[in-house]
């Protein structure tokens, strides 16, 4: 049995008896059938075995938990409410993603919302007809809209279009393998003792002390434990729509380039002008994801060129040209709080008059 699931290209040194059945297995959400959307992605044997420990993962049973006030508090938000799961892609992306939705658990998901824009980024790419391993994938809802939003268009247009300001919305990312059990586990964190927060997992990078203006502009400066000042979209955010101010995150993310391109730090800073608590979960369950290596090809929103258009050295996954976004986000937020207060600008959906200070 090993050396059969062996010549599927799947490392089995650590798998057992089960695992190894269900690798050889054809039936939907079986290892075996996960593993027909994912192999064609990977780049090499490290890459899959990091994979694999995503998919053999524990996975918290929402069913059957021990504590009855929690077991009925989660059956009781299942029944009346939904779980969607939001994403989106470019048009080279787009056959890639079913990696990625191969490594969730959907036995609690609605549907997998995958939002398209009619055209694609600056150069207005048309995306080619959607492939039909996408189309036929379990619960996957393709959602068009009229004009890119960048990044955000990820979770805004699912989180606007929710009827159910209860309903729990999920963004996950096109180039990601997933911890198997991180959607129940959110899901479980939300319902049980979090209910007003939004919540992502892993661990979180120190982005307060490292951008520029943070401590001054920054609209929270207490409640920061546990560490996550900043959600990070690559692993993963929890919101629901009543603790999601929608046309403020639209409005934010328009002031500038740096802006539309910097999702997690609009996301977070109207997150935070809300007061909403940001929370991050680490355990078994739910922890650090694993970037699939074609994320970090060409395509990637950090590759190219630096914003002054000046080329730049490519590396994978390299996190400097987001600090320098970010920092030149802030800085167009600030200057956007600054026409306010002077009368030049409407407060709008973000800020009230009252922002002004009195003399």
């Amino acid at each position: 049995m090993r050396s059969q699931v062996k010549k599927k290209g799947v490392p089995t040194t650590y798998l057992n008896k089960d695992e190894l059945k269900s690798f050889l297995s054809k039936e939907k959400f079986s290892l075996g059938w996960r593993w027909r959307y994912i192999f064609p992605h990977l780049k090499s044997k490290k890459e899959a075995r990091n994979v694999i420990d995503m998919l053999i993962s524990p996975v918290r049973n929402l069913n059957k938990l021990r504590n009855k006030r929690e077991q009925k508090l989660v059956s009781n938000f299942l029944n009346n409410n939904k779980v969607k799961l939001s994403l989106t892609t470019s048009p080279t992306r787009l056959p890639k993603i079913t990696a990625v939705l191969a490594t969730l658990d959907l036995s609690n998901v609605h549907s997998i919302n995958i939002v398209l824009p009619e055209r694609y980024g600056k150069n207005k790419e048309k995306y080619k007809k959607i492939p039909e391993q996408i189309l036929n994938f379990p619960k996957t809802k393709i959602i068009r809209i009229k004009t890119d939003l960048g990044p955000i268009t990820k979770i805004l247009p699912t989180i606007t279009r929710s009827r159910n300001k209860k309903d729990i919305v999920i963004s996950i990312d096109d180039d990601i393998a997933y911890p198997l059990g991180f959607i129940n586990e959110l899901i479980y964190q939300k319902i049980t003792k979090h209910k007003n927060a939004a919540i992502t997992m892993g661990t979180s990078m120190n982005f307060y002390g490292d951008i520029n203006g943070m401590k001054k502009s920054w609209p929270q400066k207490k409640q920061r434990r546990p560490f996550v000042d900043l959600v990070e979209g690559w692993s993963s955010v929890l919101y629901s729509k009543n603790i999601v101010n929608a046309p403020c995150m639209k409005k934010i993310s328009k002031l500038s380039t740096e802006c539309r391109l910097s999702d997690d730090f609009v996301i977070s800073y109207v997150l935070s002008l809300s007061k909403v608590k940001k929370v991050i979960i680490n355990n078994r369950f739910a922890f650090d994801p694993y970037p699939y290596d074609y994320g970090g090809e060409g395509d990637a929103l950090h590759a190219g060129r630096d914003l002054d258009g000046k080329p730049k050295k490519f590396v994978k996954h390299d996190d400097t040209i987001n600090f320098i976004k970010y920092e030149k986000c802030l800085q167009a937020i600030q200057e956007y709080v600054k026409e306010i207060k002077k009368g030049k600008k409407k407060a709008g959906p973000c800020f009230k008059r009252k922002t002004s200070k009195r003399r």
